[in-house]
């Protein structure tokens, strides 16, 4: 009797489920209205071309100030003088506008740790310029005043300037403001230059020396006559440092 009672129970609980269960199902409607084809058009392609329609670049895709100044240079010109610049073609220039930043950021690099020796190797010295080999020992023995002259007699304003530059050197040395020798950079003996003064001035014969002797362009007497005063204020000073 119990078992029967207990099985009762189920079945009271069970069915409220089962009804409600039934309740809760959709009822689908069959659709039988008739259907209408839409071929697709033969200007598809066209029709649906352009930015709006790219989907595998984001637009607001960030970028960096260089590429935004080059974008502003183009958008510029696109807009006075009526340009219409081809994307190949931007991305053409901000290629070109890369690399030779990045070949200057090379050059640059090299002229702090090579010094002159980077301006030889992308320039020929000049067919005037003698080769010059001096050691420690000898720079001292050096009548560089007459090899000056010598040099200024046969029109050699590149080799005077050059030997204007190692009697720099010399007195540099003998106030001991650097220490010569032969393997050193000119950016070497600016950094041992502790005297502020004496550093930008050495500075800028440097800068003479290396255009002068390394160049592309050729010295003549006026151009040495306005060259020579650097060279002169830099040896005054070192006298009256001494």
């Amino acid at each position: 009797m119990n078992k029967l009672q207990h099985s009762f129970s189920i079945l009271l609980f069970c069915f409220p489920i089962y009804l409600g269960a039934q309740e809760d199902t959709p009822q689908v409607t069959l659709d039988s209205s008739a259907v209408s084809i839409h071929p697709f058009t033969n200007d598809l392609a066209q029709k649906y071309s352009g930015d709006a329609f790219e989907y595998d670049h984001t637009e607001e895709e960030a970028q960096n100030f260089l590429a935004r100044a080059i974008n502003w240079i183009l958008d510029g010109m696109r807009d006075t003088f009526g340009v219409n610049i081809s994307p190949e073609a931007t991305e053409i220039t901000r290629t070109i506008i890369y690399s030779i930043l990045i070949l200057l950021a090379i050059y640059l690099c090299l002229r702090v740790f090579m010094g002159r020796e980077v301006a030889s190797f992308f320039t020929k010295p000049s067919k005037n310029v003698a080769p010059i080999t001096i050691n420690e020992e000898q720079i001292d023995t050096v009548d560089f005043d007459t090899l000056i002259q010598n040099a200024l007699a046969q029109k050699q304003y590149h080799v005077a300037i050059r030997y204007l530059y190692l009697k720099t050197l010399r007195e540099l040395s003998a106030n001991h403001h650097i220490e010569y020798h032969v393997d050193k950079t000119n950016a070497n003996y600016i950094h041992e230059i502790t005297d502020a003064t004496l550093r930008q001035n050495f500075t800028r014969v440097s800068y003479i020396y290396e255009h002068a002797c390394y160049g592309e362009f050729e010295v003549n007497d006026t151009q040495y006559t306005q060259l020579k005063p650097s060279f002169d204020h830099l040896f005054t000073l070192l006298k009256t440092d001494g």
